[in-house]
């Protein structure tokens, strides 16, 4: 299981020791610092208990078949007009979106943001979002994936910015174990821990505005009795359908009750192509083409 812990880069970060990573982030959010590494849980739906700085924590993992029950939502936006959340403060998303997490999550066995994470540029939303939340909710299992907002600030890569973050805010601050962490630990050349693939400068003349690679979005894995296949649709369905193509091999083999493709686009356009919105992705999978 992937722990990670966020801090602001000007404070004192937490055990070193427990964690195989220990960075500032990188090209953006520069203000936060990542620590982050994989530790062996029980999988038997028994908690395993971490301590951190002398705070400890609970993890807990249904058993392989066992019934479970999740929490699921996109589009969490509460900064007001700025950020095109023009109902923020009628519908007080910020205040009841949290007290709901803090009451319902540790009710659950996890929880997902399937994108656009509170439409965040600089990472003080999600700094401010998870400021409200209890230790319980955030040591329960999570997962995420990027949506239009995540890369371009106005939703657009037609008008995206200098100052837009391109996913890299936040494929650092939720430490994601993705395919790149897979293809990391088997590289010998890279260093031990190093889990995210930032070879891709998004201020860099050659590379200007263009997303991180896609492995740092793409993941797939089990909970209990369901499967999950998390992917990003910014990017071209030909690159992705190899992986695809062995997440749906590995679900086969799990033998899972039912299994999810989970994403944020719902349709193409705002920076996904017409095949990679997730009922277009779907129909691949489904007909065999791509898993």
């Amino acid at each position: 299981m992937r722990i990670s812990v966020i801090s602001n880069a000007s404070a004192t970060p937490a055990d070193k020791e427990f964690f195989t990573y220990n960075a500032p982030f990188q090209y953006r959010w520069t203000n936060k610092y990542l620590q982050s590494t994989l530790k062996p849980v029980r999988r038997d739906g028994t908690p395993t208990t971490f301590n951190i700085n002398d705070v400890s924590f609970e993890v807990t993992v249904p058993a392989k078949g066992a019934g479970t029950l999740g929490l699921i939502f996109a589009d969490p936006c509460f900064a007001g007009a700025a950020a095109t959340c023009f109902w923020a403060s009628k519908f007080q998303t910020f205040e009841r979106m949290t007290e709901l997490m803090n009451v319902v999550v540790p009710n659950v066995d996890y929880w997902q943001i399937l994108g656009d994470n509170f439409y965040d540029r600089d990472g003080h939303l999600t700094q401010a979002w998870y400021d409200q939340l209890s230790l319980h909710v955030k040591s329960t299992l999570f997962a995420t994936t990027a949506g239009n907002h995540d890369y371009w600030g106005f939703g657009s890569s037609i008008i995206g910015l200098d100052i837009d973050q391109f996913g890299n805010g936040l494929m650092q601050y939720y430490g994601m174990d993705t395919i790149s962490s897979y293809q990391m630990s088997q590289n010998t050349s890279i260093p031990t821990g190093h889990f995210i693939d930032y070879s891709i400068d998004p201020d860099a003349k050659q590379t200007k505005h263009k997303l991180p690679p896609l492995e740092n979005f793409f993941t797939w894995f089990a909970i209990g009795n369901v499967g999950y296949i998390l992917y990003s649709g910014g990017y071209e369905y030909q690159d992705t359908k190899p992986y695809f193509e062995e997440a749906c091999a590995w679900l086969k083999k799990e033998k899972t009750a039912v299994a999810f493709i989970a994403g944020h686009w719902n349709d193409a356009g705002l920076g996904c192509s017409r095949h990679m919105d997730v009922p277009a992705v779907y129909e691949e999978v489904r007909r065999g083409r791509g898993g």
